[in-house]
């Protein structure tokens, strides 16, 4: 008489096992994965660097209106200091004093348009940076959930190996073979299915009579017809 019922059991057994080993791929794949994180770091970077180069510019052109300052004083300094009488020479340092006016005015307003080039882009650099903060503590809670999961999942597994060695034990070898054999081919790890409501509970086939007939009466095993898993009478 076939042993229907650890079969059964067993192949109960073997979809949850199978249900861990896809449990554990998906945490596997997600542990360590940043490339969202590493996507808004790059954008983060590139902010930063056009911040830095803004900065380097704003730089230089501060450190020349300085450098003009100095001499437009030291140059005011000596028109008013009443060392040149020469009308010439007056008249040129007037101009010289006009021209590197000229050029600090300018300088000034290429600071601030550099300031309003950059406020932008440094308000986006700061948004980003609180963002990246943020997804950052949570990619890290996820990370200690997932490696608890995993090892959930390695321990439901292994508690789970063990039952199915001790099934697998109670159930003759010429049945447990036939039973791997059929399990091994179907796409979902099935082996067995359950007549119910005279079909075949995978498939949803109905059965002949005479077979049904047969797997409820325990005289002989059978196989459906259709995706040919081992049927078992309905409990």
């Amino acid at each position: 008489m076939p042993d229907f019922e650890h079969i059964y059991s067993l192949q109960s057994t073997d979809l949850e096992i199978n249900n861990q080993a896809k449990r554990l791929e998906g945490i596997q794949e997600k542990l360590g994965d940043r490339v969202s994180i590493e996507a808004v770091q790059k954008v983060l970077d590139s902010l930063f660097v056009r911040l830095t180069e803004f900065t380097a510019k704003q730089k230089d052109l501060e450190d020349s209106i300085s450098s003009l300052s100095t001499r437009i004083s030291t140059a005011e300094q000596k028109l008013y200091s009443g060392q040149v009488v020469n009308p010439r020479e007056l008249q040129d340092l007037q101009e010289d004093i006009a021209q590197l006016g000229r050029q600090r005015d300018t300088h000034e307003i290429d600071v601030l348009e550099i300031l309003e080039q950059s406020d932008p882009v440094r308000n986006q650099h700061d948004e980003i940076q609180k963002k990246l903060t943020i997804a950052e503590s949570v990619w890290n809670t996820q990370q200690v959930k997932l490696d608890e999961d995993k090892l959930l999942a390695l321990e439901t597994t292994k508690k789970l190996k063990t039952q199915r060695e001790e099934i697998a034990s109670l159930i003759p070898a010429t049945e447990l073979q036939l039973y791997e054999q059929v399990r091994s081919r179907h796409p979902l790890g099935k082996g067995v299915a359950k007549i119910k409501n005279n079909m075949c509970e995978s498939c949803l086939v109905v059965l002949p009579a005479s077979q049904i007939q047969s797997v409820r009466s325990n005289s002989s095993s059978a196989r459906c017809t259709s995706c040919g898993l081992i049927l078992l009478p309905e409990a």
